[in-house]
């Protein structure tokens, strides 16, 4: 095997011993040089499917990620514009931007609270 460029590694099991490759490539290339082609082939579609299967499931979780975040962004802005439609919103003391808790606006409820009248001026410098 080492003449045809196969390195198999050796392992033990009880009291039986066995070959194997770390590399589906290499059994591939010996499954074909003793006659077994088909087999080899078998072994070719299991990797292409299960490749497959892995790239779909990759999309599929960021997509769902994406659509989360999305879905959370627009969360915010419907309680940002609620608060601002009801007259009850209050403002980030950090930043200055609208905050959306708006389930409970009494001063303790958020911890930025700022009434609307203390809203920083965009012109202060």
């Amino acid at each position: 095997m080492l003449d045809l460029g196969l390195s198999p590694k050796q392992a033990r099991r009880g009291s039986a011993y066995l070959l194997y490759f770390k590399d589906g490539a290499s059994a591939e290339d010996f499954l074909t040089r003793i006659g077994a082609p088909h087999a080899a082939m078998e072994l070719m579609q299991a990797k292409v499917e299960k490749n497959l299967r892995n790239t779909i499931n990759r999309q599929v979780n960021c997509e769902t990620a994406n659509m989360m975040k999305a879905a959370d962004a627009s969360a915010r802005q419907i309680a940002v514009q609620q608060a601002t439609a009801g007259g009850r919103t209050h403002f980030r003391a950090t930043c200055g931007r609208p905050c959306a808790c708006v389930w409970n606006t009494r001063r303790t409820a958020c911890p930025s609270w700022r009434s609307a009248s203390t809203r920083p001026s965009p012109n202060r410098d």
